[in-house]
């Protein structure tokens, strides 16, 4: 039995793609978890922190409700000349 009966068709560029796409996935997350630990241990009070975190949340929840404004002012003139 040769290699190509063994494990059939092969492609590394479609392997490597998917190993850069958990590579990405693993770094996301740890990131997250090395950003909520160095909260939890900075040298400041609970509610310092709890008000530093909500702070950022709701930076980021602003900015995701700005990007999605502006691309459905992009998608929506496409939208219609579909």
């Amino acid at each position: 039995m040769n290699h190509y009966e063994k494990y059939g068709e092969y492609s590394r560029a479609a392997a490597g793609s998917d190993t850069a796409k958990t590579a990405l996935i693993v770094l996301g997350i740890g990131m997250g978890i090395g950003a909520l630990i160095s909260l939890l241990l900075a040298p400041r009070s609970g509610s310092e922190v709890r008000q530093a975190v909500r702070g950022k949340f709701d930076e980021a929840r602003r900015g995701i409700s700005r990007q999605s404004s502006r691309m459905r002012q992009k998608v929506m003139p496409i939208s219609r000349t579909l």
